[in-house]
């Protein structure tokens, strides 16, 4: 993974071992770190030190110092002047820069900031960093330290990978859920064809589209679709955008690009004057953060030049993918104060922008920290584990829904009517209908106070980040019965918050199993059928016969196997024959072709269906065919070691059929004349040779890099006089 070459850059990593070995590294650092302000006096025993590590100075950044900063203070504030949480502790930050002298964030300075912080104030977890390369470092420091990592940024789908990174808790959007949306759209519209990822990616810097897409393809990946790439520089000259498009025909009809906004405009502007189809076309631009619909929301594509007419006609095939901001009002004051904030402390204005979730992840990410923090504490004396921290951030469900709770609300008025009688399956219909008015119970407001009428219908708001968390229902319930602090009130609210937090563990212990089993399933199901023939019977839908206009397809048998069959046993042909198809099975993976079938010592390969490839069927085909007679040539029998394996291979391109045969063990079955010329192809050729027709010659000589030699007229059975050729191999310069 990219995000680990900090440890091969040697240079970054020899330096911290040096200034570990020589002590200066405190000194070093010094400079470019400070202490949280507001800080009163107090038994320094009680502190509870975060440190910090975000850039200090490039604003560009979303998780910005200037950004974060004023949310941290803000949550920092909240928590020291709330008395049930994190009671005789006192909680401070140690910031510290991870910019290089350029503004960047760097991957070695970062890390030595979090050893520096480490060893000179020994912080309770870690705050940050937000970029990826400084984000992993740190996060295999903090793992190896046994310490709590909070980011709402380091996005990349590695930090998912929690056998690696034991420590890090993210609170903000990632990569994955980019791609989990991307599996939701292709659902949702049924889509089964080929997806390109489109980036531009200069292998150094932040490589912004390149992790935004690895979300993507490991997510589709995951889920058996079929993804090509295509990356180029836009710093490095001029686009091509010509070449651009060419690669666009082939590589699919959904297109997910990440590029700068104008760079994405001008392709638009060429696919417009290519004359594309518009509509056999759906482009995905991705800008989280929605920098491109910053000027103008309503006309991304407007520049106010000439080409804004050809740019809004072909933005009517383009989806702009972008960060859901909050509407919710807690949200909405939240960027209010953080505004006034950031202008007080940094002087530094915050505009309205999506770049805000980040700051309200970070948010997020301290006050989920300090909750679980506090249920630590409250389990024993002294500072608890990290990793014990950890598991209860990760087990929790933080803007969840206290469904549970509310329903038992309604015991705590004394006076409770219902406007009519219902059922309680009627009440729970209606109420998940969302209907409006919104069902709720009727209560008297003379039965009770004034606040617990407000606290039970801040429980029955419809939208669940507008419910009370229960730390504040406890707080709250507590200051109503002050007259009886220890009552059967305190142990079933703890009994209700314990098991809604073991019901979450629960139910994520066995979502993660079932998912499992149907991952494992779906995987057997794809090694049978295609994956686009499978998607159809899982969905309960009838596989209709599909025709292709233009396929290539692959025969190849063993000279001698019925021979040499009769001088084995028959488990040492079926050995040999294992041995063979699990190489081949193999090799065909690195291309872009469909295996069909094996009878005996048969082998039956297709490209250019189920999923359409254009022309480069025959390419495919040609270049597999060329390894597999490679890898034969060194094959092994592992009974008769010496003798060399013979396989004669036919290949032959032209229209057929396909589609599912029979009920009980359904098989993907090709028909047509095609079918039978591949075989004849194959049966009338040599050992060790390719045999190709003159329709396969025609599609391979577009590609103007295959070697072929004329073998002449053959006479077929049932054919008549055909001209063929031999495919001796591949040019160098082939594309």
């Amino acid at each position: 993974m990219s995000l680990l070459l900090w440890f091969g850059g040697g240079r970054s990593f020899l330096q911290l071992l040096i200034l570990l070995c020589c002590g200066t590294l405190s000194i070093w650092t010094k400079t470019t770190r400070h202490q949280g302000s507001r800080r009163p006096v107090h038994n320094p025993t009680d502190d509870i030190i975060l440190a910090v590590i975000l850039p200090q100075h490039n604003t560009s950044y979303p998780w910005a110092w200037p950004r974060v900063g004023p949310a941290l203070d803000r949550a920092i504030a909240r928590i020291n002047a709330d008395p049930t949480l994190l009671p005789r502790h006192h909680v401070r930050h140690i910031f510290a820069n991870s910019e290089n002298g350029d503004g960047i964030c760097s991957e070695s300075i970062a890390p030595l900031m979090a050893v520096d912080l480490k060893f000179e104030h020994n912080p309770w977890a870690f705050i940050g960093p937000g970029c990826d390369y400084t984000s992993s470092p740190v996060g295999l420091f903090t793992a190896h330290w046994g310490l709590p990592m909070i980011t709402a940024g380091a996005p990349a789908v590695a930090f998912m990978q929690m056998e690696m990174y034991t420590s890090i808790t993210n609170t903000g959007p990632t990569h994955k859920k980019l791609g989990e949306y991307a599996l939701h759209l292709y659902k949702h519209f049924g889509w089964h064809q080929n997806t390109l990822l489109m980036f531009s990616d200069t292998k150094m810097g932040e490589r912004a589209c390149y992790f935004a897409l690895e979300g993507l393809y490991t997510e589709m990946h995951e889920d058996n679709i079929t993804t090509v790439d295509l990356v180029f520089e836009e710093n490095k000259g001029p686009v091509n955008y010509s070449e651009l498009l060419h690669k666009i025909q082939d590589g699919g009809r959904v297109v997910f690009v990440c590029c700068s906004s104008d760079i994405f405009r001008q392709l638009m502007v060429h696919f417009h004057r290519a004359g594309l189809p518009k509509e056999e076309y759906v482009f995905f631009y991705i800008d989280i953060f929605g920098r491109s619909l910053e000027s103008r929301p309503s006309q991304p594509w407007a520049r106010g030049d000439t080409d804004d007419v050809f740019a809004k006609e072909a933005f009517q095939s383009v989806k702009i993918l972008t960060y859901l901001e909050p509407q919710n009002q807690e949200y909405k004051e939240f960027v209010s104060d953080l505004k006034l904030d950031a202008k007080r402390m940094f002087n530094f204005t915050v505009e309205d922008s999506l770049m805000n979730i980040i700051s309200g992840g970070f948010y997020d990410g301290l006050m989920l920290y300090c909750s679980a923090l506090n249920e630590s504490l409250a389990e024993g004396d002294g500072r608890p584990l990290g990793e014990s921290v950890t598991k209860r951030m990760w087990n929790r469900t933080y803007y969840g829904d206290d469904q549970s709770f509310h329903l038992y609300s309604q015991n705590l008025s004394f006076s409770r009517t219902f406007p009519f009688s219902l059922l309680c399956t009627e009440i729970m219909d209606r109420v998940a209908l969302g209907e409006w008015p919104y069902l709720r119970p009727s209560v008297n407001p003379q039965a009770h106070s004034e606040e617990l009428g407000q606290l039970m219908q801040r429980c029955w708001a419809e939208e669940p980040s507008d419910r009370l968390e229960f730390n504040h229902i406890s707080v709250l319930l507590r200051k109503q019965n002050r007259e009886h602090r220890s009552n059967i009130l305190d142990n079933l609210l703890s009994r209700m918050e314990q098991y809604a937090n073991n019901l979450e563990e629960l139910v994520e212990e066995r979502t993660q199993a079932y998912l499992e089993e149907k991952r494992k399933a779906e995987a057997l199901l794809y090694q049978i059928l295609p994956h686009s023939v499978a998607e159809q019977l899982k969905r309960g839908e009838t596989v209709q016969a599909e025709a292709f206009d233009s396929v290539t397809i692959y025969f190849s048998d063993i000279v001698g196997f019925t021979a040499l069959s009769a001088e084995s046993t028959p488990l040492q042909v079926v050995t040999l024959l294992n041995d063979l198809y699990t190489c081949f099975d193999a090799i065909i993976d690195n291309f872009d072709v469909y295996k069909v079938e094996t009878i005996g010592d048969a082998y039956m390969v297709v490209s250019g269906l189920p999923v359409r490839n254009g022309k480069l069927h025959g390419r495919e085909i040609a270049r597999m065919s060329l390894a597999l007679l490679e890898a034969v040539k060194t094959f092994k029998i592992r009974h008769r070691p010496d003798e060399q394996l013979k396989l004669r291979i036919g290949i032959h391109s032209g229209p057929v059929c396909a589609g599912v045969v029979g009920l009980k063990m359904p098989r993907f079955c090709l028909f047509g004349d095609t079918v039978n010329t591949s075989s004849r192809m194959e049966s009338n050729g040599e050992p060790l040779k390719i045999h190709v027709s003159s329709a396969t010659r025609d599609v391979l000589q577009e590609f103007n890099c295959f070697q072929l030699e004329l073998r002449g007229d053959v006479e077929m059975k049932g054919k008549g006089k055909m001209r063929t050729y031999w495919l001796l191999g591949e040019t160098k310069n082939g594309d």
